[in-house]
């Protein structure tokens, strides 16, 4: 019954990212996705207040010169970053504060600028690049709105979400 349900999941998240069931990924065919994506716009920078907060995304342990491309519901917020985790504190230098405007997220990276991404969806899909490997997330905001990604083996990653922020030593 188990293995239904993973098949079901994983064909839940294929039919919601717009991926055929028989198209295989390569490299070639992901850079054309991010050609075709939303293309996101970049606003006036303003930091993003406690009360603002809508997700706050951080990618955090075991990543080591590792190429990142990171989208949400097919908007590409930064491609092609190097991320490499401070092995005293478990965090990259890469985070993401979000704030809902109407139809509109606005995506403060590391406080530096501001990149909206228009979304119809109330459902958030992340896909994450690592080294060309692809990671798909569907998010549940009931669960938190803290998010963490640590590193795996084989370039795949762990996705953290908690109500509370991350504490870092």
């Amino acid at each position: 019954m188990t293995k239904y349900i993973q098949l079901f999941l994983i064909l839940l998240t294929l039919s919601a990212c717009g991926q055929k069931e028989n198209e295989k990924k390569s490299p070639e065919n992901v850079s054309e996705n991010f050609a075709e994506s939303k293309q996101p716009t970049e606003s006036q920078n303003e930091k993003i207040s406690d009360e603002e907060l809508y997700l706050n995304i951080e990618f955090q342990d075991f990543f080591e010169k590792d190429q990142i491309s990171f989208l949400i519901n097919n908007c590409l917020v930064f491609e092609n970053k190097i991320l490499t985790s401070d092995k005293s504190v478990g965090l990259t230098d890469i985070f993401l504060k979000i704030k809902k405007e109407n139809s509109a997220l606005v995506i403060a990276l590391n406080n530096d600028k501001n990149i909206t991404c228009k979304t119809k969806d109330s459902t958030l899909i992340f896909t994450i690049l690592v080294n060309q490997v692809e990671n798909i997330f569907t998010l549940n905001l009931n669960d938190g709105k803290y998010v963490g990604f640590d590193k795996l083996d084989n370039n795949k990653l762990l996705f953290n979400q908690s109500h509370m922020p991350f504490e870092y030593d």
